[in-house]
């Protein structure tokens, strides 16, 4: 968060606002997602249902 990173720069008293934003957002960082094997698995559907269905399970 913003707030450790302040507290690590002035822990290591380090007064530059580059050094806080190096922390946040690290050199060599990429967006890397993740996919499943099975790209059929992205369609997968949801059905809404009433929230009166569930009235019997409680």
């Amino acid at each position: 968060t913003v707030i450790s990173a302040v507290k690590e720069a002035l822990a290591n008293k380090i007064h530059k606002l580059t050094y806080v934003q190096s922390l946040l957002i690290p050199s060599g960082y990429q967006n890397n997602p993740v996919h499943p094997q099975d790209a059929e698995l992205l369609n997968i559907d949801y059905a809404g249902r009433n929230l009166s269905d569930y009235d019997d399970l409680i």
